[in-house]
């Protein structure tokens, strides 16, 4: 082979060429397979209960307080600006409290009183004093009626509930609080009566200013510093003593029947002239009667009368009478009557009268269900279902009352005569296997009646 011959001189390099078009993006590939979710983890520990909180204080008298001074005056209408004051210097006898609608920091709280006895009912509302530098110095009363405007001050009806009883000094800052009650709902309909359950242990109720222990479920307990209400209940798992959502009111105390009228005095006659003095006889010979009684003829004495019987004759002598029946036609018996064990029948009326000794009335047993007022004034009736009571013979012109012992009141439904005002506006609950006792009185011949349970299930 011949010798390679010696490389040629490189040639010159060429122009750059243009650059090419870019391409288009390809298509995205398809995602991969999700991979396998690990295992849950193993669960914590719980950690332990924390500790029960300790027992916050309890709360004030809830509703609008305003600011006022106390006024020891007990008459309603010399309240000034700034002051509220009662009627009575007892507080628990007072029945009308005074405030001026200005209160002791010039604010006029007219547009409020105006509200709280709007309520349809019975009881409109309640009122808490409380002394603002003492407030374990309160009393709660409960509204009864319908407020009296003054223009410059309020009259409100009140009835004592609870609390202190005696006044603070004149010119303690107060602090006025008033709770209003909604009105009186519709009644339901009364469901079907259900299975009657187990009868429970009785509870106890209790009054302190501390909680007290040991408690059973059903206990009830005053706390006698704020005056709430509370309750021992048991849910299954714990029991405390839980607080009323309210606290029903009080029964109004029956009222005190009116004291009769003493008759007026008659006209004094006037007294005659002295009559001349007569010559003075000369003294004749004394002759005394026989044992017994003696009756002068002018002349003799007449020994033949017998002790007196049947009616009293005669209205200026005085009488002392032992074991004798008076008979009375209606007739009046005036003045002081010494009498030891005696009997009345008719109409007795008698200004005063010292009675030595027992009252006594008679038993009258009801025979249907009418009171026959001139029979006495206590009746006795046992009750077998439902009755309808009436009233007749009623005194009129004078104060009347009367005791009815109903035994099974319960056992049917009784239906009392018109005119009854219960206390709350709500006839009693009867006993239906025992004896209760109720008393009635009128003092306007029957048209009003004011009726109390005296006595439940009497043992």
């Amino acid at each position: 082979m011949g010798y390679v011959g010696s490389q040629g001189d490189i040639g010159y390099t060429g122009s750059r060429g243009d650059i090419g078009y870019t391409g288009s993006i390809g298509y995205t590939g398809s995602q991969g397979e999700q991979g396998y979710t690990g295992s849950q983890g193993d669960l914590g520990y719980t950690g332990s209960i924390g500790y029960t909180g300790s027992k916050g204080a309890d709360g004030n008298f809830g509703g609008a307080s305003f600011y006022y001074q106390w006024d020891n005056e007990t008459d309603v209408e010399l309240v000034a600006n700034g002051y509220v004051l009662l009627s009575n210097a007892n507080v628990a006898a007072a029945n009308v409290m005074s405030i001026s609608v200005i209160d002791r920091n010039s604010a006029n709280i007219s547009s409020f009183i105006q509200t709280i006895d709007d309520s349809t009912s019975a009881i409109k509302g309640s009122v808490k004093l409380t002394e603002e530098a003492n407030t374990l110095n309160f009393v709660i009363f409960n509204i009864v009626d319908a407020h009296t405007d003054h223009g410059n001050h309020f009259d409100v009806p009140v009835s004592y509930v609870y609390g202190s009883t005696l006044s603070p000094a004149n010119g303690t800052n107060i602090v006025v609080s008033f709770l209003v009650n909604g009105d009186r709902g519709d009644v339901g309909y009364t469901g079907s009566q259900g299975v009657t359950g187990y009868t429970g242990s009785k509870g106890t109720t209790y009054v302190s200013n501390t909680a007290p222990t040991p408690a059973v479920a059903g206990d009830t307990w005053w706390n006698s510093e704020t005056g709430i209400r509370y309750v021992y209940y048991t849910d299954g798992d714990s029991s405390q003593w839980v607080q009323e959502s309210a606290v029903g009111p009080m029964g109004l105390v029956g009222y005190t029947g009116s004291t009769g009228y003493a008759g007026s005095q008659g006209v004094i006659g006037y007294t005659g002239s002295q009559g001349d003095i007569g010559y003075t006889g000369s003294q004749g010979t004394i002759v005394y009667p026989s044992a017994g009684i003696a009756v002068s003829t002018g002349s003799t004495w007449d020994t033949s009368k017998t002790s007196p019987t049947g009616d009293i004759v005669g209205t200026t002598d005085s009488q002392t009478l032992t074991n004798k029946t008076i008979a009375f036609a209606n007739n009046t018996l005036t003045g002081v009557a010494p009498l030891v064990s005696p009997t009345f029948t008719g109409t007795v009326t008698t200004a005063t009268a010292d009675l030595l000794g027992s009252v006594r009335s008679n038993v009258t047993t009801v025979a249907a269900s009418t009171i026959d007022c001139s029979a006495g004034n206590y009746f006795t009736k046992t009750a077998s279902g439902a009755l309808t009571w009436t009233v007749s013979n009623v005194p009129t012109s004078r104060a009347y009352s009367f005791l009815l012992e109903l035994t099974n009141g319960g056992a049917g439904p009784q239906t009392w005569f018109s005119g009854i005002r219960w206390p709350g506006g709500a006839a009693p609950t009867l006993t239906a296997s025992g004896v209760d006792v109720l008393g009635f009185i009128t003092d306007d011949g029957g048209t009003t009646w004011r009726g109390v349970q005296l006595m439940k299930d009497s043992k």
